[in-house]
């Protein structure tokens, strides 16, 4: 049986990319298809591998022009000739969903529908030439979009909040795997001791909502805080932040296990989808202090009084004022970081594989 396995593109080391490369350590027989690789900048891991890129390989060099050059890219991967594959496995959180040329079935392991079209002002949330452009094509992405959902054989969701997504925007069934954790990579940070120091994990674009973030640790001196990632809006955070605030950039995976396991909590500002940063913090023995709306709710294990186990304290509203609360209400409690640590290994690489494949074959015997 022939397979080919499908990533957006291969330009960082997010989230969507560690789950395509568990996707790839459980087919490694498969052939591996992008539209963009940049092996300084993802994860090391896809070194291993003979990576099929296409034409536009070139000048997408980065995710920032990736994002730019989505409608283009849509096309591109629509017309990739991927004829003779009896199995497609996409990682699509954007375009690899997009493909036509294909003659076996295509699962796509969907992150939420494409966001630049469906969460177009949060997106885009500054007055650009850019988004006046998609504005004005909006309609006919959406149409484009909603035309690509209809080849594919089968979409599989990441948590309950991608599932009802794809159910409300594109009316299509998607099965719950939630995303994998590296749980043993990540629970050696349980052997860091605790510093003074809060952490945040992210890539610096709008829509992640840092912002609020630093106008609280701004207000507040005494408590310090470190800043994992890049992006468009790092300059702009550097020069607003006050000197308790420290930008650590990107930095590789054995440092990152580090800096989880001696943070105090890893604050997480986003409404998402999923969210595995925080699970990475909980593996490493280290709670989380979250904004209380999306996939959260079903991945973490809120505060609600001292007699009953919990791995995170939720706030309720994305403001400096209730991250704080928030913050004060942590300093109260007290953390098992085994217990927690233990927690998350349900979401596993190991247990994701398992779920992964047996979803695939039993889709593939029903629908002979």
């Amino acid at each position: 049986m022939k397979i080919a396995l499908i990533q957006d593109s291969l330009l960082v080391c997010a989230g969507s990319e560690r789950v395509f490369k568990c996707i790839v350590e459980e087919y490694p027989e498969a052939d591996i298809f992008t539209l963009a690789y940049n092996s300084d900048t993802t994860c090391p891991f896809f070194k291993g591998f003979t990576i099929n890129t296409s034409w536009i390989n070139p000048i997408l060099k980065n995710h920032q022009l990736f994002k730019y050059f989505f409608p283009i890219s849509t096309y591109i991967m629509q017309y990739w000739n991927l004829r003779g594959y009896d199995i497609i496995i996409s990682s699509s959180a954007t375009t690899a969903k997009y493909i036509s040329r294909f003659d076996g079935k295509h699962f796509c392991f969907g992150y939420y529908p494409t966001r630049a079209i469906w969460d177009f002002e949060r997106y885009f949330p500054e007055r650009s030439i850019i988004k006046l452009l998609f504005s004005v094509l909006l309609p006919y992405l959406k149409w484009r979009d909603l035309q690509a959902v209809k080849r594919v054989t089968q979409f599989i969701s990441q948590s309950n909040v991608s599932k009802q997504a794809f159910k409300d925007i594109y009316n299509v069934e998607a099965p719950v795997i939630h995303s994998p954790l590296n749980y043993n990579i990540f629970k050696a940070g349980l052997k860091e001791e605790k510093s003074n120091h809060y952490l945040i994990v992210s890539r610096l674009e709008h829509w992640k909502r840092i912002d609020y973030a630093i106008e609280a640790f701004n207000a507040s001196p005494d408590i310090h805080l470190k800043i994992i990632g890049s992006g468009p809006l790092m300059d702009s955070f550097k020069k607003i932040a006050n000197e308790n605030i420290h930008f650590l950039g990107n930095i590789p995976d054995d440092q990152l296990v580090k800096e989880y396991g001696s943070a105090k909590a890893l604050i997480f500002t986003p409404e998402l989808e999923y969210g595995l940063i925080p699970l990475e913090a909980l593996a490493a023995g280290t709670p989380v202090i979250a904004f209380g709306k999306g996939a959260v709710c079903e991945t973490m294990v809120p505060y609600s009084d001292p007699n009953t186990f919990s791995t995170a304290v939720f706030f309720d509203s994305q403001t400096p004022e209730s991250l704080l609360d928030a913050i004060s209400i942590f300093q109260s409690l007290t953390f098992d970081r085994q217990k927690i640590s233990q927690y998350v290994e349900k979401f596993s690489e190991k247990n994701f594989k398992k779920q992964f494949r047996k979803f695939i074959n039993n889709t593939l015997i029903e629908g002979k």
